[in-house]
């Protein structure tokens, strides 16, 4: 987990929930800022009726035991096995503290994801020569149409405006890093038509393949 916003957080105990409906036996690790070890037990806690019932009723092994929580209020490293190697910096997503980017380092290729953030140095470090940046994005020109329906408008528009990489920004923090490819994620509602005008505007900054 990168930070604890509810459109990151929201399906966290979901997820882990659902595939032990499914077919989850075996130990689950997650990792995330503070409170994830929170609101992992008051997840269960809250489903507690239906995790009874099923491991009674139906065979399945306990599932608050297979997951195991791990906190992070710094960088470093993450984990790594023989598969991947994963790695974390601060980034910068006011007033949200703390907000983490990650790297993933395989056999054949690295990844780094800069999760929500403003321009970050960290970010560009920890991206440095990576094959691809999966880096979050907004189009100024279009919040005045995001907020435009909602009544604390004038204060929605500057607290994204304050929190987030513009495109033409995320071009230059990809050719900085030096990466191979940069992929725009979350993107604004109601903006989808601007995406050639997106990625025009980052021409000047960011000349590898943008996506």
């Amino acid at each position: 987990m990168t930070h604890q916003h509810s459109d990151h957080n929201a399906d966290y105990g979901n997820l882990i929930w659902l595939a032990w409906t499914a077919v989850l036996r075996s130990r689950i690790d997650t990792w995330g800022p503070p409170p994830l070890r929170r609101m992992t037990k008051l997840f269960f806690q809250m489903n507690q009726y239906d995790i009874a019932a099923r491991t009674a009723n139906e065979g399945r092994v306990p599932l608050p035991p297979l997951v195991h929580v791990h906190e992070s209020r710094a960088g470093g490293e993450v984990m790594g096995d023989e598969l991947v190697r994963v790695t974390s910096v601060l980034v910068d997503h006011p007033p949200v503290v703390p907000a983490f980017a990650y790297r993933f380092d395989g056999p054949a290729r690295s990844i780094a994801i800069s999760g929500d953030t403003t321009p970050s140095v960290n970010l560009v470090k920890l991206a440095n020569g990576a094959d691809v940046l999966v880096h979050s994005a907004m189009y100024p020109g279009a919040i005045d149409r995001l907020v435009a329906r909602v009544p604390n408008a004038e204060k929605l528009k500057a607290s994204i405006l304050a929190r987030q990489t513009s495109a033409e920004q995320t071009g230059r923090i990809a050719q900085d890093a030096g990466v191979k490819v940069l992929v725009l994620s979350t993107l604004c509602r109601r903006t989808t038509h601007k995406l050639r005008i997106r990625c025009g505007s980052m021409q000047p900054a960011y000349t590898s393949e943008e996506r």
